[in-house]
């Protein structure tokens, strides 16, 4: 590499800069090269170092001093990013040690496998109980509410022969049908809220192996 090619990779590893700070630059580096003299070309080259190491100190000192600009135009890697580049594991190495440890994963994996599925299992079994529990006391109300209607009519029908008896059958039926009618109030309240509660919970818990993953991702 030759004073020609050093200047120019330089400017091109400056393009981001101002094109007077640009300029400037080059020209600095350009005297430089002039005052020591064709003999001593090779010397500050090597002394130098590469164009583009030079290029990123004065973009560094270009950024300090005009945080806006470096705000666009220039982004340092912080050193935990370098050093995560740097000690980042290459693909091979992960395959073969995939491979290795594939006898203790695997086992490893089905336990884990058969963990989720009892639980999603546990979790589905519950709902269904708790569907089944409400639809037995939604039917067993309206058995209540057909019960204390049949006792009211009966009352209401023997109120000329036997007033007493009539009398408490209505008042029987009366209350029956009044349980009923909270029963059946209740049963549908828990229906209306328990279960889309229950429903989005599941969906939640299916959801959250995904929703961890693409948050490491």
């Amino acid at each position: 590499m030759n004073k020609k090619e050093f200047l120019s990779r330089l400017r091109i590893a400056l393009c981001s800069l101002p094109e007077e700070e640009r300029e400037n630059a080059v020209k600095y580096y350009q005297e430089y090269f002039d005052e020591a003299g064709p003999e001593r070309e090779r010397e500050i080259i090597e002394e130098l170092g590469s164009p583009e190491a030079v290029a990123q100190g004065i973009l560094q000192d270009y950024a300090d001093n005009n945080p806006q600009w470096a705000s666009i135009h220039y982004h340092t890697p912080s050193p935990a990013v370098e050093k995560a580049k740097k000690r980042k594991m290459p693909v091979w190495a992960i395959v073969l040690l995939c491979l290795l440890l594939s006898p203790l994963l695997l086992p490893l994996g089905l336990i884990v496998l058969t963990i989720i599925l009892g639980a999603f299992g546990v979790v589905f079994g519950l709902f269904i109980g708790c569907i089944g529990l409400m639809a037995a006391f939604a039917v067993t109300a309206l058995v209540v509410l057909a019960a204390g209607l049949l006792l009211a009519f009966a009352g209401l029908g023997s109120v000329l022969a036997s007033p007493a008896a009539a009398l408490l059958c209505m008042g029987v039926g009366l209350l029956l049908i009044g349980f009923s009618i909270l029963g059946i109030v209740a049963a549908v309240w828990l229906i209306v809220t328990c279960i889309p509660t229950v429903v989005r919970w599941i969906g939640n818990l299916c959801r959250l192996p995904f929703r961890k993953g693409g948050a490491q991702s």
